[in-house]
């Protein structure tokens, strides 16, 4: 898997760089949805009211930076847009009563980038300093990044600077989140 993404309900979903998959949460049982074209090494679920009024939306994003609305019925996919001119580095997170956020590579670094789905814009927020940045999440007001290096670190949304939390000396590949994780500070 490169990544992971969990929905409101609790239901995760995984994708390789050609697949789709569907994870049950009580046994990590891994069923095939369907194969993909492209190569993917991103996903989330974008919480209702961002995409769609009434329903959670799976996105999966392409190495090159392109993203795309993923059936959850099908496993078929929807071009959406673009990070911008710029390729993803690993994994993007969306949260209810927050924002979309990507790692992307600008000039073969790592940044914190912020994501308006709707309108297809993509905002630079600052280098992380950190490499390969695979892995994204968010918890109260704070987004983690994990790296293929076996980095944990959090990031500051505001600056997209990353903090060394520890070196774990394994290689991460994607984190999920729930799309209605707390936002509130602890």
């Amino acid at each position: 898997m490169t990544d992971i993404a969990v929905n409101a309900a609790g239901e995760i979903w995984g994708i390789t760089f050609n697949a789709i998959y569907r994870i049950d949460a009580a046994t990590a049982r891994c069923t095939l949805v369907s194969p993909l074209q492209g190569q993917y090494n991103g996903l989330t679920f974008v919480p209702a009211g961002v995409l769609n009024p009434s329903a959670e939306v799976l996105v999966a994003v392409e190495g090159a930076g392109t993203y795309y609305v993923v059936n959850t019925a099908d496993g078929r996919v929807q071009r959406l847009g673009m990070l911008g001119a710029y390729p993803s580095s690993g994994d993007l997170v969306s949260i209810a009563s927050a924002e979309t956020w990507a790692i992307v590579k600008v000039l073969g670094e790592d940044h914190l980038a912020r994501v308006d789905l709707r309108g297809g814009v993509t905002t630079l927020v600052g280098p992380t300093g950190v490499d390969d940045i695979w892995g994204l999440g968010y918890w109260r007001g704070r987004l983690y990044g994990f790296s293929q290096g076996g980095v944990f670190v959090t990031i500051d949304p505001v600056t997209g600077r990353a903090t060394e939390v520890m070196r774990t000396g394994a290689a991460w590949w994607g984190a999920g989140v729930t799309t209605i994780a707390p936002t509130a500070p602890p």
